[in-house]
């Protein structure tokens, strides 16, 4: 980038300079999920702490950038227990009742620990 400073006097004079910016990679890749198992229907009648998927979840940069968590909303009769380096299970952790709730929808939400995440 080419900066040029101007005066404004009666013999105007010009000044300029050559300013180069570069641009470092910080964090490019975002965080990837991918369900590697999933059992379905899942049954009203399923027994506590059965696990209904398996997810696995990567970034590929490196550091902070590249250690991800995954997360579900509180407010569901599930929870995630990681299995083993980046894969989780989802299991059923309150009874089910179809007449309440007949269908669920669960966002999974993968974040990095980098800054900005």
């Amino acid at each position: 980038m080419e900066v040029i400073a101007t005066d404004k006097g009666a013999s105007s004079l010009t000044g300029q300079c050559t300013i180069k910016i570069l641009v470092e990679d910080m964090n490019d890749n975002h965080p990837e999920i991918s369900i590697k198992s999933f059992q379905s229907p899942v049954t009203e009648n399923i027994e506590l702490d059965t696990v209904i998927a398996v997810v696995s979840v990567s970034d590929k940069d490196s550091g902070d950038n590249g250690i991800v968590d995954l997360h579900i909303p509180d407010n569901m009769p599930f929870k995630l227990r990681e299995s083993s380096d980046n894969y989780y299970e989802l299991v059923v952790s309150e009874p089910l009742d179809r007449e309440k709730v007949p269908e669920y929808d669960i966002t999974f939400t993968v974040t990095d620990r980098g800054s900005p995440p």
